[in-house]
């Protein structure tokens, strides 16, 4: 099983059938596995993420070509106009910004402008393409042949550029390929007992924020498979709004003790008690980048705009704002990292607010909000698949707290992963449940992933 779906009825039961294929009518039916075909190699190359010249989108001119296919299935999901549209908007917002309003006072950089557009386009739209992929193979499949992608690249451009392959490069894909495959088995047992194997790995890697994040996914799939029925559907949302909040702390406290008990080796706890001495917290120490941007906000709500270049009063701002953490190196950090040639604010809703103004900040914003409700929807349903509990954890971690374009091609599946289906929406090409074949896995109008 993967999630969510269903309506509520009456008496706030909500109730939960097998799903359907969703397959074009008139396509013939023996043709249909060349549709599926389709999905899935385009699914491949948006993952692959690759772009001429380091600067153009080979998926772009694919994405606009099947949009046919993709545009009328985004009605059909919550949020689903609001991310895609609502996220173009914002990305003319950012044009318009630079070239209207802080471009009294910044410089622009062109190329760099052009190059955060198109990948923030290719984002928007990638959601879109997802869900109509999604439709045709089922979540899981969709996750595989995206993720395989994303693997294909990283080991093709990415990885033999760090000194640390497991955390910056290979992690993502190769968890969410061992998650999707026991999707496709509904093996939950499997899962969690590999979400413990890849947390282990992920501590010896040195990838702290990974392993809470795949044990907080093994827990939630554990807690919904304990026995017992809920009572009302919105109080059982409601505790699991409190779980996750508690889950959140809990974790952060028993991450917390064994860094500094030397759990995790010497350098670790070294690191990790030195960040704490310095913030107060190891939050606040390990990702110092939202003190910066806090005041940023501060100095100019609206943002700077695409390709907007920081100038000296934009450096001063945020050494200011770092300034009662007590980093030694920030200064250098700032000054070729964060407020370098772009202002990189290592928090995708920073970026966005950064680079497409008070509209990406909105839309950022909404997202956040949709993935927390889609993730509270399904554990409440006990339907959420490790697969789904994980891009869902994954992407609100970054969307708080990691650098935009080495997450935004893993942030485009997890939205288009945790949309949620319209209750009593219908896809304009939609068989009925009766005469539909069986292709395992996708979407029907009543209902959301599995």
């Amino acid at each position: 099983m993967s999630t969510i779906g269903a309506s509520d009825v009456p008496g706030g039961i909500q109730t939960f059938a097998p799903l359907r294929p969703a397959v074009p009518e008139a396509v013939p039916r023996e043709t249909r596995p060349y549709l599926a075909a389709l999905a899935a190699i385009a699914t491949f190359v948006l993952g692959l993420n690759y772009r001429v010249g380091g600067f153009l989108p080979v998926a772009l001119p694919l994405l606009l070509a099947l949009a046919p296919l993709w545009l009328p299935q985004v009605r059909r999901y919550r949020g689903g106009p609001l991310v895609v549209f609502g996220g173009l908007l914002a990305v003319l917002s950012g044009y318009w910004l630079i070239r209207i309003v802080t471009g009294i006072d910044h410089e622009l950089d062109e190329r760099a402008g052009m190059a955060t557009g198109l990948a923030y386009v290719v984002a928007f739209l990638g959601v879109g393409f997802l869900l109509w992929a999604r439709s045709v193979l089922g979540v899981p499949a969709t996750a595989l042949a995206y993720a395989l992608g994303v693997l294909a690249s990283t080991a093709a451009f990415q990885a033999g550029a760090t000194d640390n392959p497991w955390k910056f490069a290979y992690s993502w894909p190769v968890i969410v390929i061992v998650l999707a495959a026991c999707a496709l088995k509904r093996s939950h047992h499997a899962a969690v007992g590999l979400l413990l194997v890849l947390a282990a790995f992920s501590a010896a890697s040195d990838a702290r924020s990974l392993m809470g994040i795949c044990l907080a996914t093994a827990a939630l799939v554990l807690w919904q498979r304990r026995p017992g029925a809920g009572s009302h559907a919105l109080a059982r949302r409601g505790s699991t709004l409190v779980l996750l909040a508690v889950m959140a702390y809990a974790g952060y406290s028993v991450v917390t003790s064994l860094l500094l008990g030397g759990a995790l080796g010497d350098e670790t706890r070294e690191r990790t008690q030195a960040q704490i001495e310095r913030s107060g917290n190891l939050l606040t120490g390990g990702r110092p980048e939202w003190s910066a941007t806090i005041a940023l906000m501060r100095d100019q709500p609206e943002g700077f705009g695409l390709g907007a270049v920081p100038n000296f009063h934009d450096v001063a701002t945020a050494k200011t704002g770092l300034a009662p953490l007590n980093i030694p190196t920030i200064e250098g950090y700032v000054d070729n990292y964060m407020l370098g040639p772009q202002f990189t604010l290592h928090s995708v809703v920073a970026d966005m607010w950064a680079s497409l103004g008070v509209v990406g900040l909105v839309v950022a914003l909404a997202v956040v909000c949709l993935l927390i409700g889609s993730l509270v929807r399904g554990i409440t349903a006990r339907e959420a698949s490790a697969l789904v509990v994980f891009l869902g954890l994954m992407g609100l971690w970054d969307l708080g707290f990691s650098s935009t374009f080495s997450v935004l091609v893993r942030l485009t599946l997890a939205i288009a992963v945790l949309l949620t289906v319209r209750a009593g929406s219908t896809a304009p090409w939609q068989e009925s449940p009766q005469t539909s074949p069986s292709l395992e896995g996708g979407d029907d109008a009543a209902h959301v992933h599995r």
